[in-house]
């Protein structure tokens, strides 16, 4: 991941972190989340599935409401 950061740096960003590491770029720098040109950032795994069930139980929440 250093060396994420560091290529980025040599390239004067023509090189960014989110393109070396397209899958998970957002866990580890979530930073860089809404910065200008970043690729909106996906869930995978065991994360998109607690994201999922989440939602699920918020929207029947606000229907009971």
């Amino acid at each position: 991941m250093d060396r994420c950061t560091a290529i980025e740096q040599a390239t004067s960003g023509a090189v960014r972190r989110w393109d070396l590491r397209p899958d998970d770029w957002h866990l580890i720098w979530p930073e860089l989340i809404g910065a200008k040109g970043a690729p909106r950032p996906f869930r995978t795994g065991a994360k998109a599935s607690a994201a999922k069930a989440i939602g699920g139980v918020r929207a029947k929440v606000k229907a009971a409401a």
